[in-house]
């Protein structure tokens, strides 16, 4: 049984079609990477499986229930969460104190208080490179460092499954590589991981499957570099570089 399964989903916007018919298996210790133009429907997808949309049509299933009616805050607590294109931490609270709100109001975990959820959160940013700012207000951070915090709030959730959108953006190649080791053992771990990143390369070295999307539809799924390389993909990201 896959532990997320979007089936048929479609996704309207008055006369538009921002996706259509798509269906997705994401399953534990595994590693999607979901890639296409601008505008074909990644975070729209991104949003059905978090809940923030509910779909024109279809279902999305957890652990095979079905929960397309089910709030974000519910598929947080079930072991679903995400980040988003443009990270919107607490600007005033603290990383330590951002980072511990995920650990507090994620997944219960039985006996963690405040205390024990500030400690905790200071190994999750280490874990991310920004161990040493975690005393800083949010809003000290640079665009990359803002990235990596909100991917440390996701992951202070306990997810089972991470949906993350771009987390690269405005990392050095350094640090992208150290983001992409971070996944890799969350991998390891058992996560699912689901992750929209424009870098294709990068996506090479870690991501075990590619889905490409092109106007709200499934046009490519199978081995990255297969995927990456495939007539058709090719001609949509063409396609859009040409308008």
């Amino acid at each position: 049984m896959a532990l997320c399964e979007a089936i048929g989903l479609s996704r309207r916007f008055g006369g538009n079609v921002a996706l259509q018919d798509v269906t997705l298996r994401l399953e534990p210790a595994t590693i999607v990477a979901l890639i296409g133009p601008n505008g074909s429907g990644k975070t729209t997808l991104f949003n059905l499986l978090a809940g923030q949309l509910r779909p024109s049509a279809g279902a999305v299933r957890w652990r095979g229930r079905d929960i397309t009616d089910w709030p974000p805050h519910r598929r947080c607590r079930a072991g679903i969460n995400r980040t988003f294109q443009v990270a919107r931490p607490f600007q005033d609270l603290t990383l330590r104190e951002n980072v511990a709100l995920g650990l507090l109001y994620g997944r219960p975990l039985e006996g963690v208080g405040r205390r024990d959820a500030l400690a905790r959160a200071q190994d999750v940013l280490g874990d991310v490179g920004l161990a040493a700012k975690a005393g800083e207000a949010a809003r000290a951070l640079s665009l990359g460092e803002l990235k990596r915090l909100e991917l440390a709030m996701a992951v202070a959730t306990q997810p089972a499954l991470l949906l993350i959108d771009e987390v690269l953006a405005g990392q050095s190649p350094t640090a992208a590589q150290e983001i992409l080791g971070y996944l890799a053992r969350l991998r390891a771990q058992g996560l699912a991981i689901c992750l929209v990143e424009h870098r294709l390369q990068a996506l090479l070295a870690v991501a075990d499957r590619a889905v490409a999307l092109h106007q709200g539809r499934v046009i490519a799924e199978g081995r990255p570099g297969a995927v990456t390389k495939s007539p058709v993909v090719l001609e949509a990201y063409l396609g859009e570089s040409g308008r």
